[in-house]
């Protein structure tokens, strides 16, 4: 379980999040949702210790987090950044084993991992020799999955992980996504601001706005038992195709 407890956190001298109290259930997909700006990629950087709260604890099994452990709960987490985040100058390969080679992994051991995740991922194994530019948007992001996944982490921390594809592709990435993480077993956390993508990805949505939680739960719980009229007007926003 990851605990955000009493958590205060701002910018310049703005708060953003004040009291704030989230639980985030292991072996659960939970998905923050909401507006830009709402602090969705803010619950992720502190997650990852890139930011620290001003004031209250984020916890990792019920320990919270800090420079000591701080190495530790990166190797155990993998993120997927907007974009993926590739390094240009590294091959396919190269992106996804650079922290396994830190580790000194074994080189056998790093290319049984790398032949795993490209199946588990679809990405044919001979693109791993191509560099970023070489790969489609699809592609990029399916190599970057594979990072995120190379430690076996588990925690996975996915930021807008679709919002720069096409709508074909990103469609057809939230299936593969879907049954890969019902096959991993692992807690999921994913920041979107696309309804329709949290609903189907995600088992625990939570709702954010300025900092502040305005309802969480299934996405039958929003639809059927809307918090307030802000909730309403979230679950409308999302438009139907034209009949």
């Amino acid at each position: 379980m990851i605990q955000f407890r009493s958590v205060d956190f701002g910018f310049a001298g703005q708060p953003l999040l004040t009291d704030f109290n989230l639980d985030i259930v292991a072996g659960r997909t939970t998905a923050l949702i909401g507006s830009s700006g709402s602090g969705k990629s803010t619950l992720l950087r502190l997650m990852l210790g890139l930011i620290w709260p001003d004031a209250g604890e984020i916890c990792f099994e019920k320990t919270p987090l800090s420079a000591d452990r701080l190495v530790d709960i990166r190797h155990r987490t993998g993120y997927l950044t907007q974009g993926g985040g590739l390094f240009p100058h590294l091959t396919a390969a190269d992106n996804v084993a650079l922290m396994a080679r830190r580790l000194d992994w074994n080189p056998s051991k790093i290319e049984a991992r790398l032949a795993t995740l490209a199946q588990m991922t679809q990405l044919e194994p001979a693109l791993l020799t191509r560099m970023p530019s070489q790969l489609s948007g699809g592609q990029r992001q399916r190599v970057a999955l594979m990072r995120a996944l190379m430690l076996d982490p588990d925690w996975l921390l996915l930021d807008e992980p679709f919002s720069a594809l096409d709508p074909l592709i990103r469609h057809q990435l939230q299936d593969e996504l879907k049954t890969l993480i019902g096959s991993l077993n692992k807690t999921v956390v994913l920041v979107t601001h696309d309804l329709a993508e949290a609903a189907w990805l995600a088992d625990h949505l939570v709702l954010i706005s300025q900092g502040e939680i305005i309802q969480q739960g299934t996405f039958a719980e929003f639809r059927q038992q809307p918090a307030s009229p802000f909730v309403e007007q979230f679950l409308a926003a999302t438009r139907a195709l034209p009949g």
